[in-house]
């Protein structure tokens, strides 16, 4: 839920992402058609741009020639500073990280950034109704959120991760370098064998740690109730947990240690933590009911396809249980944010008939918020899935859109195609090795035997003659795949 403000910006957001994704001059129809707002409420926010970009001191700027617009920037341009000075603006940024930092404004500063007292109390309830989707609670009088530490923390890192990860540091409150000269100092195997990405993502959540800990907020109890007996790197967890936010008693300490552990190996891509967090479930499963019924699901689907000697079974096997983690424990606070039309792509339907059998066979044993929650049905059918196509080849085919709607037309199209199956590349014009060239308007005579031409709106009877065309060039470049022999 956003303020009326806050959807303001976002729209002027989206709007700047897709000028952005062309070369072209666009038209006021087919945006506000893409985006799917109203004409009047388009043009709106592309004049509004246009004054708000002038005025800004990047070189970007934005063109009108009549109802058609086009984005124009130089290369060195960094788009997501952009959008975060636009984000910077919006109400939720202003409530959340005065929540964050504990910042304290006099009431009537307050009311001149809202305009008016009214508008501020709506606009804390909005913020408060939110919160609560993450099973916390707002104090309306300090803006503190309130509940449990660790949904705190979550709601912390997606907000930062989000927003800020690759365009600047976020703590105002930490010095950055200053901070990874304490973790290096203690000369850690675990800092020096992260990756790049790794070691942000690490710095954050011990930033939010050090925030926690400044306004007394440290974690008393192991909430997170991993055996006690954890592998070699634990000590290196508590031993940065000391350094960074000084001395504090052992079970506190051992708590923040466990935590740090299990949080940034919710978020890592290492393996190596994601078969060790697994392993340490494994060692002390009856105290989590989550693990059990995710290693149930995936052995009977394991079972079935014979996928556990896949290279990316672990990986997959890991990214169900965080699904569950953040789907149930934190509300979904860390559920990423991919378009929901994966879930319609050709891939699920060909093992949903199998996979509707056993899943709620399963999930009856674990509750209705997971047997019936579709999102969870439908993202972990699609992860399975595509587990299955990769255990098997399956060739390239390369396709060329073209549409007489225009740029956005095969923007959409593009997304819907590719779908329909991951081996799907989309060329360009020039491309020499196309398979199948998909049109609503006359194509070149020498290459009239690749194209599939449909109608600029495509019926749904079109999109499965599509999928079927493209599984017969699939299966006929197989055939002419030639055998190796020794």
């Amino acid at each position: 839920m956003l303020a009326e403000t806050d959807k303001i910006i976002y729209r002027k957001i989206q709007l700047l992402k897709v000028l952005d994704a062309s070369n072209d001059y666009l038209k006021t129809v087919d945006l506000a058609n893409f985006l799917d707002l109203s004409l009047k409420t388009v043009q709106k926010e592309l004049e509004s741009l246009i004054e708000d970009l002038k005025n800004s001191s990047y070189a970007v700027k934005l063109e009108k020639v009549g109802n058609l617009y086009r984005f124009i920037k130089k290369s060195s341009v960094n788009m997501d500073l952009i959008y975060l000075d636009f984000k910077r603006e919006s109400i939720y940024f202003y409530l959340m990280r005065k929540a964050v930092f504990r910042k304290t404004i006099k009431e009537k500063k307050e009311i001149d950034y809202f305009y008016s007292a009214s508008h501020l109390y709506k606009n804390k309830r909005i913020f408060k109704t939110y919160l609560m989707n993450y099973g916390l609670e707002l104090d309306l009088s300090t803006l503190s959120i309130e509940g449990n530490e660790i949904n705190i923390r979550f709601l912390y890192f997606q907000f930062f991760w989000e927003n800020y990860r690759g365009v600047e540091w976020p703590f105002d409150t930490i010095d950055r370098q200053e901070l990874i000269r304490e973790i290096e100092q203690l000369d850690t195997f675990l800092f020096k064998s992260m990756t790049e990405i790794e070691k942000e993502q690490f710095l954050y959540w011990v930033a939010i740690i050090k925030i926690r800990a400044s306004n007394d907020q440290l974690l008393i109890e192991n909430r997170v109730k991993l055996n006690q007996v954890m592998f070699k790197d634990m000590q290196e967890f508590q031993q940065i947990v000391a350094k960074t936010i000084g001395v504090i008693e052992k079970t506190t300490l051992h708590s923040e240690a466990v935590y740090l552990y299990f949080a940034y190996t919710l978020t890592t891509e290492s393996t190596f933590y994601k078969q060790q967090l697994l392993a340490d479930l494994e060692k002390d499963n009856k105290n989590f009911q989550i693990h059990k019924m995710v290693r149930e699901l995936t052995t009977k689907f394991s079972q079935k396809f014979s996928l556990n000697t896949h290279p990316n079974y672990v990986d997959v096997y890991f990214s169900i249980y965080k699904l569950f983690v953040c789907q149930s424990i934190y509300h979904g606070s860390l559920r990423e944010y991919e378009s929901r039309n994966l879930f319609e792509s050709g891939i699920i339907k060909q093992y949903e008939k199998e996979f509707a059998l056993f899943y709620p066979e399963v999930m009856k044993n674990y509750g209705k918020k997971y047997s019936e929650n579709r999102y969870l049905y439908q993202r972990v059918l699609f992860l399975f899935s595509t587990l299955i196509e990769e255990s098997s080849y399956r060739p390239q085919i390369n396709i060329k859109i073209l549409s007489s709607g225009g740029a956005i037309e095969e923007l959409l199209l593009t997304k819907k195609v590719q779908s329909l199956a991951n081996n799907i590349a989309i060329k360009d014009s020039n491309a020499k090795d196309l398979d199948i060239i998909v049109s609503d308007c006359m194509v070149n005579n020498t290459e009239n035997d690749l194209v599939f031409y449909w109608n600029l709106q495509p019926t749904e009877k079109e999109w499965e003659a599509l999928a079927r065309r493209i599984a017969e060039i699939e299966q006929d470049k197989e055939l002419r795949i030639p055998l190796v022999t020794n």
